[in-house]
């Protein structure tokens, strides 16, 4: 294990010292706001209210969205980090040269990212249950870009980024299949 946390850590200062640049350094802190995503959200809605020819399975699946993202922010920030407790790098590292975080240095624990464990729920929820093949990419794309966000930020490692997406993959593959019972039941009525 801690040959894998020193290449987590070797991989953090990589992108704190290959990737950093004045553009990426402007960009990566709207990228990781959720208020940046509320456009996408409503398009998505709308996309969705087009696409659902009975209303009931809409309903279902914005309230599934919305509780999904409700249940993994708590079980990431009050129960997962709780047990991990890894210390984020912009705490571990303060006095590092090579790091500046770009944002306010949070005082929960860094594993698992919520901001990947809470995206990639979306972004996962949606492929499995909504998008066609050719939004899967794109959607996949950015959950990612948000969890590289958090690590050009400097409040996550990369591990912490990989942790949230596989965990949010897993949490999904459950909650579908539920889903897909619901949404049966739903397109029955």
């Amino acid at each position: 294990m801690e040959i894998i946390l020193k290449i987590d850590e070797f991989l953090f200062f990589l992108v704190h010292s290959e990737l950093k640049n004045a553009l990426f350094d402007s960009i990566m802190p709207l990228i990781r706001n959720k208020s940046t995503w509320i456009p996408l959200y409503f398009l998505i809605l709308i996309y969705a209210y087009k696409s659902f020819k009975n209303k009931k399975a809409l309903i279902l699946f914005i309230l599934t969205s919305i509780l999904i993202v409700a249940i993994s922010d708590f079980l990431c920030a009050q129960i997962l980090k709780n047990i991990f407790e890894r210390i984020r790098p912009c705490h571990l590292f303060a006095n590092h040269a090579s790091l500046n975080p770009l944002v306010h240095c949070s005082d929960t624990f860094s594993f698992p990212s919520c901001h990947a464990f809470n995206h990639g729920t979306l972004a996962f929820f949606w492929i499995n249950n909504f998008f066609k093949s050719n939004w899967k990419w794109l959607l996949l794309f950015w959950a990612l870009l948000i969890g590289f966000a958090q690590i050009y930020v400097g409040v996550h490692f990369p591990l912490d980024v990989i942790g949230g997406i596989l965990i949010s993959y897993l949490y999904v593959k459950l909650i579908s299949v539920f889903y897909q019972k619901l949404r049966f039941y739903y397109n029955t009525l």
